[in-house]
């Protein structure tokens, strides 16, 4: 029985907000070339307080995009982003995952970020101490 609640924690999503910052910029034309828009995307996280959990670690490896028009945008990194404790991020504390990546300007359908599942990258300490 034990093992089912710490299952049914660790399968909770643990990240309540994801800020999201596009700023619009405009490329460089040249000559009889077509001008390319461009914007730059900053995200971050942060999490509301959380009863009956100590810690949870996550790791992320990427954040895709969905343009309203167009193909998905993948914003891979060149190291995972890993976060000790995502509960040390309530109230106006954030941390970054990506700052000022280079993204077509426009409107945008989705994102998804992708979290590293499983020990030791992404972990769930209850305050029971076993961590899951």
């Amino acid at each position: 029985m034990m093992n089912t609640k710490l299952s049914r924690i660790a399968g909770y999503s643990i990240i309540t907000g994801l800020g999201l910052t596009l700023l619009t910029a405009c490329g460089g034309s040249g000559g009889g070339g077509s001008s390319a828009k461009a914007s730059t995307a900053s995200f971050s996280v942060t999490d509301a307080p959380v009863d009956d959990i100590d810690a949870v670690k996550i790791t992320f490896s990427r954040i895709d995009l969905k343009p309203a028009s167009g193909d998905v945008v993948s914003l891979t990194f060149d190291e995972p982003v890993v976060i000790p404790n995502l509960l040390e991020l309530t109230g106006n504390a954030a941390s970054p995952i990506i700052s000022d990546a280079v993204v077509p300007a426009g409107d945008y359908q989705w994102l998804r970020i992708f979290v590293t599942g499983g020990f030791p990258d992404s972990t769930v300490l209850p305050k029971l101490g076993n961590e899951a």
